[in-house]
């Protein structure tokens, strides 16, 4: 073949790639966040509602490109139902988005489950892995059949499942585990980079503890980011204990409790599996720490997807004097997660466009105790967040 005739296979290669669509699979993917992540995307595609993003909305991201609406979904769960019936059934979302999401729609696999994972509901739509090897083996295969599928060259997944009540010690190679039992969130983590799709861990469980899931990462040429996605309570909070800080107002004591009645509010109020997420809450104010913090997750059934956050903080000013602040806000919790998660994937995939590999730190303002970033200020995330991508 002459040099002319490469250089235009080449050409032609690239622009067959830049035509090919982005794939999004989600782990959880009929859990209320999820479900209002997807049901979005698809009523964005095919113009129900008008293109709206979060952070990635903000102009000091005008300047480079980041994948719109044409997304392939699909994911994991460990119910037999569809992405279009369990939005009926959460009854979370606009009707408009309700309306244009179609019982085909988002494609979902059996999701994986181990005995560290929280118990089965009734209906049982689970694969059951009895090692890393198996399991990492189904995630990847899933991938690769949903990449032919669909025809993604990209391919990101997002671990929007419920954290399991156990860690692996951080310091084990993933060789060394290959053939033992492990938590199916790393093995959604370690089987996602060996299908060669990129890892966005949303929640605060154990898959991103393993130091060895981000060489291993590295190697297989894909990005990683995470620990707990920061949407709303948590956020505030470390915004307001900067400025305090910055004031210089000390804080005696600060409270916070969350009420909540979908899903995760009932898996995190338990001590058992909800221990992750206390402790990312109370540590978000690293740096910052008030004499006496504690934070609570209340499961009140009634309150439904409409988080309700209370704070009540105590604080001492110059020469002693008292200063108190109580703040109360209520949002629906999953679109509030959903819109992040969205552009978590759009920088995520602008990242795999120039290359980008291995943990991404500069990620970390979407996260309440961001990896690498944890002693980090909000506005420095943010300050880092722009730099990078601006």
């Amino acid at each position: 073949m002459s040099a002319v005739a490469d250089e235009r296979e080449w050409e032609e290669m690239d622009e067959q790639a830049g035509e090919a669509p982005v794939g999004l699979m989600v782990v959880g993917a009929l859990g209320m966040s999820a479900s209002a992540l997807i049901g979005g995307v698809l009523a964005m595609k095919r113009g129900a509602v008008a293109e709206q993003y979060g952070v990635t909305a903000h102009p000091a991201f005008a300047g480079i490109t980041l994948a719109a609406a044409e997304i392939e979904l699909g994911g994991w769960d460990l119910r037999s139902t569809t992405v279009a019936e369990a939005l009926r059934r959460h009854d979370h979302l606009p009707p408009a988005v309700v309306d244009a999401v179609e019982e085909g729609d988002a494609p979902l696999c059996r999701g994986l489950w181990t005995a560290s994972d929280y118990p089965l509901d009734e209906e049982d739509f689970a694969r059951r892995p009895v090692s890393l090897e198996e399991g990492a083996g189904m995630v990847a295969a899933d991938i690769e059949a949903f990449r032919a599928e669909t025809g993604a060259r990209e391919m990101i997944v997002v671990f929007l499942g419920n954290p399991s009540r156990e860690a692996v010690p951080a310091d084990e190679e993933i060789a060394a585990l290959r053939l033992k039992a492990v938590p199916a969130e790393v093995m959604y983590a370690v089987g996602a980079a060996d299908a060669g799709a990129h890892f966005v861990d949303f929640t605060p469980s154990a898959a991103l503890e393993l130091r060895a899931v981000w060489s291993h990462a590295e190697e297989a040429g894909v990005q990683l980011a995470g620990r707990d996605g920061s949407t709303g309570q948590t956020m505030m909070k470390v915004t307001v204990a900067e400025m305090l800080a910055r004031r210089g107002i000390h804080v005696d004591g600060w409270y916070s409790t969350n009420m909540l009645g979908n899903r995760d509010g009932l898996i995190l109020s338990s001590p058992e599996y909800g221990g992750s997420k206390i402790a990312d809450k109370t540590g978000a104010l690293h740096g910052r720490q008030p004499d006496f913090h504690k934070v609570s997750i209340e499961y009140l059934p009634p309150w439904g997807d409409a988080k309700e956050a209370w704070d009540a903080i105590e604080c001492s000013t110059w020469l002693g004097a008292p200063l108190s602040i109580r703040i109360n806000w209520r949002g629906r919790d999953s679109q509030l997660a959903a819109a992040m998660v969205l552009d978590l994937f759009r920088l995520v995939h602008h990242g795999a466009e120039s290359g980008l590999s291995g943990f991404q730190p500069q990620l970390g303002y979407f996260f309440k105790r961001p990896y690498l970033r944890e002693a980090t200020s909000i506005s420095e995330r943010w300050d880092e967040l722009l730099k990078f991508y601006g």
